[in-house]
């Protein structure tokens, strides 16, 4: 229509682009100096702090700007300790240590934990029967919203049979 190619069309000049650098880099000495002052905000909360100044700016182009200036904030994890090893009981020592297995059904191994899901934690429960130390055998595992006694259960035919094998 106009015998225009796209690039003379998109063409800006020095001195079209040199005011639109100046913004950019006001723009990002005012994030930056709210990341100063508010350390633990991300791009949302400086966003809206700059429209509480007064600065009509996009999210995402104070996402842009925070990410090329390295001033994301890292979210920090919530570290959940879940063993007690100040408590009161006994603490028994490895009875297998220096076993040398020798056949089967000699070593089980038990052990408890939890799972973090979306709804809160599932308790599993896991027994080994350990036939070669490199190679655990599940023999069963329960997985529950309680610690419950049933779980013995669940466990008590395989005993059994593992008991008439031996």
């Amino acid at each position: 229509m106009l015998n225009l190619s796209l690039s003379s069309y998109y063409y800006k000049s020095k001195e079209q682009v040199a005011p639109e650098i100046k913004k950019e880099n006001d723009l990002l000495d005012h994030i930056e100096r709210i990341a100063l002052e508010f350390p633990r905000y991300g791009y949302r909360r400086i966003t809206h702090q700059l429209e509480r100044e007064g600065v009509t700016v996009n999210h995402k182009r104070v996402l842009r700007l925070m990410r090329e200036s390295s001033l994301l904030v890292v979210a920090k994890r919530k570290w959940v300790k879940t063993t007690d090893s100040n408590h009161c009981y006994p603490v028994y020592s490895n009875l297998v240590k220096d076993f040398i297995l020798t056949g089967i059904n000699q070593i089980w191994v038990v052990d408890i934990t939890y799972i973090r899901i979306l709804l809160g934690f599932v308790y599993l429960a896991v027994i080994l029967l350990m036939p070669f130390p490199e190679k655990p055998w599940v023999i069963t595992y329960q997985r529950d919203w309680t610690l419950s006694l049933h779980f013995r259960h669940c466990v008590w035919p395989y005993n059994v049979e593992f008991r008439k094998e031996a």
